[in-house]
């Protein structure tokens, strides 16, 4: 099942059995906020999750399971080993129990309490190293009339510790991508970065194609590093392998 967000309601949508190609069947549909921008999440139990200002959630059938207090949330909440974790529009991370019930409430994390973050520039991703999980924060493509500065963030969920890695020079884009050893890899537009968690140290790798890439660092099967750029080019790099995913 795939679950695809309008401005004004969440689609459940299903492959048909034929071997012709067919549109999807829908199976059912949800009113929701205007959520552009934004994506489900999916829990291990198959509820589904969506930041809207509150945390709605959804049995995979699309009947009403609860609803969590108003947090203000921007972005496509991240699901860790034993909470969901959504980011408010003035940057502070919520811890919030399966069925929704607030655990806790991080200080601002990406920015001060005066600037107002966007769904177009926020997205989380969940990274454990060591037995120690983090959910992890970027925000990107920084503007003059929207956030000033440009930073990863990881937030360690059993002690609450931010530790932040600020992008000097040049814009991100949005979503990190986390390899099997915990790693954070975010994108440049010339750039990757990998952030080595474990011992809080990160190196940069200009990929020297002086094209501007499209999307975030993609890890392919055999563990090379694949980009794909503005123009629709596509580069894989044997020479710059990184752990691959389960």
């Amino acid at each position: 099942t795939i679950y695809f967000l309008s401005s004004q309601f969440i689609y459940a949508l299903e492959a048909t059995e034929s071997k012709v190609s067919q549109p999807m069947h829908l199976k059912w549909f949800y009113p929701t906020q205007f959520l552009n921008e934004r994506e489900a999440a999916v829990l291990g139990n198959g509820t589904i999750v969506i930041a809207q200002s509150t945390l709605l959630a959804l049995d995979p059938h699309g009947q009403f399971l609860w609803e969590s207090q108003y947090l203000d949330l921007i972005a496509t909440p991240a699901v860790g080993k034993d909470a969901i974790y959504a980011i408010g529009r003035h940057g502070r991370v919520h811890a919030l129990t399966f069925d929704g019930q607030l655990k806790w409430t991080s200080e601002a994390a990406l920015t001060p309490d005066d600037v107002d973050l966007t769904d177009k520039h926020v997205r989380l991703a969940i990274s454990e190293v060591d037995g120690q999980e983090y959910v992890v924060l970027t925000n990107g493509l920084a503007t003059d009339t929207t956030i000033k500065f440009t930073k990863v963030v990881a937030i360690n969920t059993a002690t609450k510790v931010a530790t932040t890695v600020p992008v000097a020079d040049g814009q991100i884009l949005p979503q990190p991508t986390v390899t099997q050893d915990g790693d954070v890899l975010f994108t440049g537009m010339d750039l990757v970065w990998r952030w080595h968690l474990s011992t809080n140290t990160f190196d940069s790798y200009d990929h020297g194609t002086g094209l501007q890439m499209m999307v975030p660092a993609l890890l392919g099967a055999n563990g090379d590093l694949v980009l794909i750029m503005r123009g629709g080019e596509i580069y894989s790099f044997k020479n710059k392998p990184v752990i691959i995913l389960p």
